[in-house]
């Protein structure tokens, strides 16, 4: 996909202002995670590969380099053990990061391991880290509907129902009502 001029030096602009700042102070962090999401926008992915991998070497304990090299090699660069070795340290380095058991949820059901338990496995995993999670408690709801597990399913979106409920969040309990109706 080619970008519009005026966007394309947007980017352009903003990485130039990082750069500039990095300069100045090569330690921030989140300014070196703004410079891949850059570069990865203007669609050079080598050039924030680099910064991520710069970025988890600087910050080891960061999650979300990790996190953002995992999704560059899942869904750009097509290289899934990397994806996962990148999302299995960013959930390592911060167990309660919702998006990390999405992203591996997906990786393992999209692209990678599709004919294990993994894709299962990593959402149990999320909830035991994170045990009243709409999120994760709705997709591994929808997994299992997905796999013809009728009763897994239904005993998902009971929990998943409770949870909303908890939360007061209409919409939710309505569509989560829904999808326990039709199963």
């Amino acid at each position: 996909m080619e970008l519009p001029q005026e966007l394309l030096e947007l980017y352009r602009s903003q990485i130039e202002d990082l750069q500039q700042q990095l300069t100045l102070d090569n330690s921030l962090e989140s300014s070196w995670n703004d410079l891949g999401v850059q570069y990865k926008a203007i669609g050079d992915y080598e050039g924030a590969r680099e910064v991520w991998t710069y970025t988890n070497n600087i910050s080891p304990l960061n999650n979300v380099s990790f996190f953002n090299l995992g999704d560059l090699y899942h869904f750009y660069l097509k290289d899934f053990a990397k994806a996962e070795e990148n999302f299995l340290k960013s959930k390592e380095n911060d167990e309660q990061y919702i998006p990390v058991y999405r992203a591996l949820y997906d990786l393992y059901s999209l692209s990678y391991k599709q004919e294990t338990s993994a894709a299962e496995d990593i959402l149990k995993e999320g909830l035991e880290k994170n045990p009243d999670n709409l999120d994760l408690l709705v997709l591994l709801a929808a997994h299992y509907k997905k796999e013809g597990r009728t009763d897994d399913a239904r005993s998902a979106y009971e929990d998943a129902l409770a949870e909303a409920k908890k939360l007061e969040n209409q919409s939710m309990i309505d569509l989560l009502q829904e999808e326990l109706d039709n199963l």
